[in-house]
């Protein structure tokens, strides 16, 4: 395909948004609410990817105890994307052409505590 050390993509691009909330809607304190959306082109990698394409979102909440200094959270994300890989993988293994990343999802809860 494309010969080993090959720059096709030589800039990498990355953007998000994060849209949010907070708002005191209980007496125990704050309440965040928010979304995450991320693309990334991070460009060539030579002698293996020739480009790449990332997506990632997310979206969670928190829930603010101000009497105890702790938050609440639970949060889930998810991300997906492909690359295209060059002749040059090929002795590494690598996938050649495009390949599609599978998506992963993970959630994610948890509290943290102030002293």
């Amino acid at each position: 395909m494309f010969p080993a050390g090959t720059i096709l993509e030589p800039d990498s691009t990355t953007w998000f948004v994060r849209p949010g909330i907070e708002k005191k809607w209980c007496e125990f304190g704050p309440t965040e609410i928010f979304a995450n959306y991320r693309h990334d082109d991070p460009g060539s990698n030579p002698g293996k990817t020739v480009s790449a394409s990332i997506n990632f979102w997310q979206a969670g909440i928190v829930q603010k105890f101000e009497k105890a200094d702790m938050n609440l959270y639970a949060v889930y994300q998810f991300a997906d994307g492909s690359f295209i890989g060059n002749a040059a993988t090929a002795a590494s293994g690598a996938p050649i052409g495009k390949t599609d990343i599978d998506g992963f999802q993970e959630v994610i809860t948890g509290a943290k505590i102030n002293f």
